[in-house]
C-alpha cells in the first residue's frame, strides 16, 4: 500500500491529510495506547465524530496510521537505510535545501507503458507483519485503444488498545491511457463498519470526484491537466523509466478522497544497500519523495527500486512503517485477516456465556478506562430491553434482557416511544420499492396474523432468503439487500426494518456488540432490528432468524432517517478500547424450551 503513496493511498494513510487543529492532537492521540486525551485536547467521541462526519476520507486514513498501535506495540526506532558503517545524513533526504520545493518545473519522463505486472506487500511495524497488499497492472482492450487497468487491495488489522481491534480492508481499480493519462478510478475502503466509496472520471476540460458514505453522497469538480497522475504514480513512472542518481522529477497527481490534486517531487539519491525480508543487503537505488497539498502540508517518505524501477522496498518515517515487496505467500502468512475469527470490529471481554444463542438473560459489569466518558456521556446507555446501572466507583452494570421484567435495583431503563420515522420510508428503508413489497406479501401470504407473529415471520423469511457476505457494502438500501439477496448484519437488519414497515409495525436497527467465542471470548460488531410491537420494543435478529439473544450490548439505535447514517456508527467505534467488561454468570438465564 504505502508503496502507492502520491496516489490516493497518500491520502489514505497520512496522519499530515487530517488538516485544522486535529493534525498534532490525532497524531499523539493515535500513539497513546490508552487513548489518553488529557495530552492531546481531542476525546475520543470528537475524534469519532471527526472521523465519520468525514467519511474516513481523511479518517479512513485511521487505517494505517494505527498500525503504530497493533498488538500495542510501540513506535520502533527507524531501521537503518543502510548497513552500520555506511549510515550518514542521507536519512532525511528532502531535508536538503536543494530538494525543497522551489517551484522549477522539472518535467517528468513521458514514456509509454512498459508491461504487465503484478506485486505483494508484506507491511512490518517493530518486526509485527501487520498486514498485507496486493497490486497488478494489466492491459485491456485491443491497440489501438488499449489502456492500463490497476488493480489493489489490502487488509490489515488495527488494534485501537487493550486488544480492540479493527480491520480496514481496502480495494482499487483505475484505469489509464498507455502513456499514463488517468481516465477514471473507483475506491472503496472499510474501517470496521464504516464505508467511504469514491469515483472519479475525466469530462473533458473537468475531473468530476463523487464520494459515498452511507446514504450521503457529494460530488466535486476539478480543472483538469491531462499531465495530472493516478493512483500508482510513483511506481509506474519509475517502471516506464528508472530513476538515476541525482534525478529529480515533479508531477501532480489526484489525491481522490481529499478531492484534490497534490505536488510530488521524487528525487533520487543514487545506489545504496538496503536490507530486504532475506536479511541480506541488496543494491538499491534510493528515491525520496515528497507529497505537497498546499497550505503547508507535507508528507515525506523513502522507497527503494530495483534496476528496472520496482519498488522493493518502502519506508514511513511518521508511521514507522516498512512495506517489503514479496511474494503472496509470504504476504499472507501470520495475517490473520482471513480467519472467521476476526470481526471487521471486536474487544475483549471476560467470563463464558455457554450458549450465547440461547440467552434470554445477561448481565455484563464494565469498567471504565480512565479517560471514558462517564455519567449522562456514557457510551453505554439504556436502551431497549438493557438497563443500566450506574455504581458507586463508576463501574457500570448492564442487564439485557429478553424476559418481562421490570428495572429494579436502581438499574434504569429507557422509555422509547416509536415516531413516526420508525414507520415512514427513507433512502435507506425504502419499503416501497417493488422488490421489497413482494417479499413482505409473500412471506405472510393471506394469512392473518397478530403482530409478534407477523414479525417473526418477516425475521424468519429475512434469514431463509438472505446470504451471509461479510464483504457486502455497508448501510446498504433494503431493496439493493433484496435484489441481490445478499449482506452482512446490517443488510440483513435493514431489509428486516423494511419488510416490518411496509406490513406497518414501526421498526428501528440496533448497533452493538455481540459476544463471540472462537478462539476466545469477545464482543464483535453486530446489527439487528427492533420492532414495536403492542407497545414495546422487541429485539429480533435476521441472521439466526428469531428473537435476538441477550448476548449482546446496545450502543445506538436509529431509524436511519438521518442524512448521514454514519453518524450512527461514532459510539460504537468510541467504545472499542473503553472498557475492561466481564460477564457476571449469576445474571445468566438460558431459554428453557432448548
Amino acid at each position: 500500500m504505502i508503496s502507492r503513496i502520491g496516489g490516493s493511498d497518500q491520502d489514505a494513510l497520512r496522519i499530515d491529510d487530517y488538516n485544522g487543529v486535529f493534525a498534532d492532537a490525532l497524531f499523539a492521540y493515535l500513539n497513546m495506547k490508552s487513548f489518553s486525551t488529557q495530552a492531546v485536547g481531542v476525546t475520543k467521541a470528537r475524534y469519532s465524530r471527526f472521523c465519520v462526519q468525514n467519511g474516513f476520507g481523511r479518517a479512513h486514513a485511521m487505517g494505517l496510521v494505527l498500525l503504530a498501535l497493533f498488538s500495542g506495540c510501540d513506535v520502533p526506532e527507524r531501521a537503518p537505510l543502510v548497513p552500520p558503517e555506511k549510515r550518514s545524513a542521507r536519512l532525511s533526504p528532502m531535508d536538503d535545501p536543494d530538494a525543497a520545493p522551489s517551484g522549477d518545473k522539472i518535467p517528468e519522463v513521458q514514456t509509454m507503458f512498459k508491461g504487465e505486472w503484478v506485486g505483494w506487500e508484506a507491511y512490518y511495524i517493530k518486526n509485527q507483519h501487520v498486514g498485507f497488499g496486493h497490486i497488478s497492472a494489466d492491459v485491456e482492450g485491443d491497440a489501438p485503444n488499449q489502456r492500463v487497468k490497476y488493480s489493489f487491495e489490502d487488509s490489515v488489522i488495527v488494534n485501537r488498545g487493550r486488544d480492540a481491534k479493527l480491520v480496514q480492508r481496502k480495494a482499487e481499480q483505475s484505469s489509464e491511457e498507455l502513456d499514463g493519462r488517468l481516465i477514471s478510478f473507483e475506491t472503496q475502503l472499510s474501517v470496521g463498519p464504516v464505508v467511504t466509496r469514491c469515483t472519479g472520471m475525466v469530462e473533458e476540460d473537468r475531473f468530476s470526484l463523487t464520494k459515498i458514505r452511507g446514504n450521503k453522497s457529494s460530488v466535486k469538480k476539478l480543472d483538469w491537466n491531462p499531465k495530472i497522475r493516478g493512483l500508482v504514480a510513483v511506481e509506474a513512472s519509475m517502471r516506464r523509466d528508472p530513476m538515476e542518481a541525482g534525478e529529480v522529477r515533479v508531477f501532480e497527481m489526484i489525491l481522490p478522497i481529499s478531492q484534490k490534486v497534490a505536488s510530488l517531487r521524487m528525487k533520487c539519491s543514487g545506489p545504496t544497500a538496503i536490507p530486504l525480508l532475506d536479511r541480506q543487503d541488496h543494491r538499491m537505488m534510493e528515491v525520496s519523495v515528497q507529497v505537497d497539498r498546499g497550505d503547508n502540508d507535507r508528507s515525506f517518505y523513502v522507497v527503494w527500486t530495483d534496476e528496472q524501477g520496482a519498488i522493493q522496498r518502502t519506508y514511513d518515517p511518521a508511521l514507522e512503517l516498512v512495506a517489503y515487496r514479496t511474494d503472496m505467500r509470504t504476504a499472507l502468512n501470520d495475517v490473520p485477516e482471513a480467519e472467521e475469527s476476526v470481526a471487521v470490529a471486536s474487544t475483549p471481554i471476560q467470563g463464558d456465556i455457554d450458549k450465547p444463542e440461547q440467552t434470554r438473560r445477561v448481565g455484563y459489569k464494565l469498567v471504565p478506562h480512565s479517560t471514558t466518558a462517564k455519567g449522562e456521556d456514557a457510551l453505554i446507555k439504556p436502551q431497549p430491553n438493557q438497563f443500566v446501572r450506574e455504581m458507586d466507583d463508576g463501574s457500570l452494570l448492564v442487564l439485557v434482557t429478553r424476559l418481562d421484567e421490570p428495572a429494579k435495583n436502581r438499574f434504569v431503563k429507557v422509555d422509547l416511544d416509536a415516531d413516526v420515522n420508525d414507520s415512514q420510508p427513507n433512502a435507506m428503508v425504502n419499503y416501497r420499492e417493488t422488490m421489497v413489497r413482494r417479499i413482505a406479501q409473500a412471506a405472510i401470504g393471506a394469512n392473518q396474523l397478530e403482530q409478534l407473529e407477523l414479525a417473526l415471520e418477516l425475521t424468519r423469511s429475512t434469514n431463509r432468503l438472505t446470504q451471509w457476505d461479510r464483504s457486502a457494502q455497508m448501510f446498504p438500501r433494503a431493496s439493493d439487500v433484496a435484489r441481490t439477496a445478499e449482506g452482512d448484519s446490517a443488510g440483513y437488519a435493514v431489509l428486516l426494518c423494511a419488510l416490518l414497515r411496509a406490513k406497518g409495525i414501526p421498526s428501528r436497527v440496533a448497533f452493538g456488540y455481540q459476544y463471540q467465542n472462537i478462539l476466545e471470548p469477545k464482543l464483535v460488531y453486530h446489527a439487528w432490528t427492533l420492532a414495536y410491537v403492542d407497545g414495546t420494543w422487541v429485539s429480533l435478529d435476521a441472521t439466526t432468524g428469531g428473537i435476538a439473544a441477550a448476548d449482546r450490548l446496545t450502543l445506538v439505535t436509529s431509524n436511519l432517517s438521518e442524512p448521514d447514517v454514519n453518524r450512527s456508527l461514532i459510539p460504537v467505534l468510541d467504545f472499542l478500547g473503553a472498557y475492561d467488561i466481564e460477564v457476571i454468570p449469576s445474571a445468566i438465564r438460558y431459554d428453557e424450551s432448548n
